[in-house]
């Protein structure tokens, strides 16, 4: 069974398929630039990165940072070998939520709240 949401879920928002190489060419020094332009013209506020089982954390936290840097507002790292969510914001240290406790991000999109358990369904 496959996650609802994918890796890359922000291509499937809105950015267009011109944009989608742009999280592939993270090895060039104007990564974080071209990111930023990206993200802002398509006015993302949020991410949902879905951890592959077998990518290793420093992958991971280094998108997480790259966003940031970028402008977003909101990181959300889904990680389905523990069925839990880590949410970051530029400012706040990590939440961790477990499968039965409730995603909500206010700042980003009021009135949405649901149990990170079903993100893994």
């Amino acid at each position: 069974m496959t996650s609802p949401i994918s890796d890359e879920c922000w291509i499937r928002a809105g950015i267009s398929d011109s944009d989608t190489s742009v999280r592939a060419s993270s090895q060039h020094d104007d990564f974080p630039a071209r990111l930023s332009d990206v993200l802002q013209s398509n006015g993302v506020e949020f991410i949902f990165i879905r951890r592959a089982v077998t990518e290793p954390w420093l992958d991971v936290m280094e998108k997480r940072l790259d966003y940031l840097k970028a402008g977003v507002k909101v990181v959300v790292i889904l990680d389905p070998k523990t069925k839990s969510a880590s949410v970051f914001r530029p400012t706040d240290r990590q939440e961790m939520l477990e499968a039965d406790q409730t995603l909500t991000i206010p700042d980003v999109l009021p009135g949405f709240a649901l149990v990170v358990g079903k993100l893994f369904e």
